[in-house]
């Protein structure tokens, strides 16, 4: 079975045990904030199983470009800024070989876990 099927068959089987423990309101719009809220997090386990610790940098990268969005709003300027932003974090993710934590700051070393 391909993996993306059998993630599939997954997230609507945990979807059910969820409104089966947590079941939602009548309202439509209640289940679909419950709908929303399993999807959420099912996305953030998923993107932690994936990614592990560096599911930090993407949050941060992510964060940063909400922030020029959202500074820069209307403006004819947003789109060349969030694509020079995104161009300039694949340049630097390919010449510095990725981002390790050691080299943001030694406390953060420890996330990193090397194999033997």
């Amino acid at each position: 079975m391909p993996i993306l099927t059998l993630l599939y068959v997954v997230h609507v089987a945990l979807r059910r045990v969820f409104a089966a423990v947590f079941p939602p309101q009548s309202t439509p719009e209640a289940r679909l904030n419950h709908r929303i809220i399993f999807d959420l997090v099912f996305a953030f386990c998923f993107l932690a199983g994936v990614h592990g610790t560096n599911i930090i940098k993407i949050f941060i990268i992510l964060a940063l470009n909400y922030t020029f969005a959202r500074s820069l709003g209307g403006s004819k300027i947003m789109p060349l800024v969030t694509w020079l932003f995104n161009i300039g974090v694949l340049f630097l993710n390919e010449w510095y070989d990725g981002y390790q934590f050691q080299h943001i700051h030694d406390l953060a070393a420890p996330l990193v876990f090397s194999s033997p």
